[in-house]
């Protein structure tokens, strides 16, 4: 168990700006699986397809490359002061918002204020930690970024698409903030073709960065596998609504032209321990020897999610995984040798001396109910559990109200993947304060091993205390059609290096 879950979370440790105008011609179709909301900002964007319009909208001052390398965007350049306390960036002079009025330092002090207080997605707590202050400089032309301690690259953190003043509200008057922007107003390679046409989006002329592509219609598809029949049946489109568990089937389909995302999330049990069988160290260990996790990655008949567990002689199991390391028998054996006891229906009780008293051995699951691969994982689950004498009962709840049953740490037992931050920090995931600690673990030693960087013992501490079983890192997929060609994705949304898209 220690040993995979630390495999697993080791796992979890360019933009180059365009030189000419290019030609621009052709026009993708990204199809989502759920409809976009009006007007999403870097501070409201949640879900990836809200992430995909921010990437197109707007644009930061710095971008990072899939090799981590820090590039400027909107910035003209950067310069380090105050021995490494500060940074001083200048904006691009040709750097202008949709509407035609330049990009300033009154901007970005905006945007960046914004962020960091957390409004209105907390996407960027955790990265803004160490940013104390952002100010004009004393010309009034550059912005200054003031740190609590000397920061190596500072650039990477400065990474928030900017947002023009007052798109969310005055700064200095919180009560009439708004968490959706007045209009979409940005800085990106792509604007809204109206002001109710957030679907449509065409090149920018004024763009920093100008696209291969000039036109890009986003299309709701309802479902995910209606979104893959329409990348089959569109050539110039593209998905990334899209399983894991289909992507055999959608590489022989699509080939070369194949999307894959760096982008990861980490499936876990998480748990109560005051409130969860789980919590119990033996009991844990019987429900590990009675799960396979390669089950909770593999597709069902004909490679889409079922609610079956998928036999290792199934043609769709793949071959390069480990031999099944599921064992009923051994599960049993271990309830029974820790005080556990069976009644008439083969379900064991925990011995707490009365008769009356005795605890089922039961475990109740909440499951996001719009995502057909969990609630598949969770039928395995409750079905190999079953086999080991243990009993499940699958609490379904829509997306809304199992996410903010998991935020607010209202559940016993849940199926959960945690999204991995884009540079694999460990802190935003399981650090007290981090800014996507949905399962709000807390301890005081893996604290501070993330604060200051002794990755070794944080690792260590996150294994043996974190309420949770590791089962296993899911990464996006996505398909394109036939006559699409995609770069290298990395972001949030998965667009990454949109410049470079071409339709064939």
């Amino acid at each position: 168990m220690k040993g995979l879950a630390l495999a697993l979370i080791i796992c979890l440790w360019v933009f180059s700006p365009s030189a000419f105008a290019q030609r621009t011609f052709g026009t993708l179709v990204v199809v989502e699986a759920g409809a976009l909301p009006a007007g999403p900002s870097p501070l409201s964007a949640e879900n990836p397809a809200e992430w995909r319009f921010v990437e197109l909208t707007y644009a930061p001052l710095f971008v990072l490359d899939p090799n981590g390398v820090t590039t400027p965007y909107l910035a003209e350049g950067s310069k380090i002061i105050n021995g490494g306390k500060g940074l001083q960036v200048a904006i691009r002079s040709n750097a202008v918002w949709h509407n035609g009025r330049a990009v300033t330092p009154i901007d970005v002090i905006y945007t960046y204020t914004l962020a960091k207080a957390g409004k209105w997605n907390k996407a960027w707590i955790d990265q803004l930690r160490t940013l104390s202050k952002v100010r004009q400089s004393d010309d009034g032309f550059d912005v200054i970024f003031e740190f609590d301690a000397p920061v190596k690259d500072p650039q990477k953190l400065l990474t928030v698409p900017l947002l023009p003043s007052g798109l969310h509200g005055p700064l200095n008057d919180p009560d009439h903030q708004r968490p959706l922007p007045h209009g979409v107003l940005g800085a990106g390679p792509y604007v809204p073709a109206g002001a109710n046409k957030l679907n449509v989006l065409t090149v920018f002329k004024d763009a920093v960065r100008k696209p291969k592509i000039s036109e890009i219609r986003i299309m709701t598809a309802g479902s995910r596998g209606m979104a893959m029949e329409l990348v089959r049946l569109m050539a110039n489109a593209v998905t990334f609504d899209s399983n894991p568990v289909d992507a055999t089937l959608l590489n022989q389909e699509f080939g070369i032209h194949m999307l894959k995302m760096p982008g990861q999330r980490l499936l876990v049990l998480a748990y109560n321990p005051s409130d969860s069988l789980l919590g119990k160290k033996r009991f844990r260990e019987a429900v590990l020897a009675g799960i396979d996790r390669n089950e909770f990655f593999i597709p069902g008949e004909p490679g889409r999610p079922s609610l079956a567990p998928v036999s290792t002689n199934h043609a769709h199991y793949p071959r390069d995984l480990k031999a099944p390391t599921r064992d009923s028998i051994e599960a049993r054996r271990i309830l029974w040798w820790s005080d556990w006891e069976r009644d008439s229906d083969q379900i064991y009780f925990l011995k707490e001396g009365a008769l009356s008293d005795k605890e089922p051995a039961a475990i109740r699951l909440l499951v996001d109910g719009d995502s057909a691969v969990d609630l598949r994982r969770a039928a395995i689950f409750k079905q190999r559990m079953l086999e080991a004498a243990i009993s499940v009962t699958l609490d379904v709840r829509p997306r809304f109200e199992f996410l903010g049953r998991i935020r607010s740490q209202t559940y016993s037992t849940s199926l959960v993947s945690l999204e991995m931050p884009q540079d694999g920090n460990l802190r935003s995931l399981f650090h007290s304060k981090g800014g996507l600690n949905v399962v709000g673990f807390s301890d005081a030693e893996v604290d501070k091993a993330l604060e200051i960087g002794d990755v070794d013992a944080a690792i260590r501490g996150i294994v043996a205390k974190a309420p949770m079983i590791f089962l296993g890192l899911q990464r996006k997929v996505g398909a394109a059609g036939k006559k699409v060609k995609g770069s290298a994705l990395i972001g949030r949304g998965g667009l990454g290096r949109i410049e470079k898209w071409q339709i064939r």
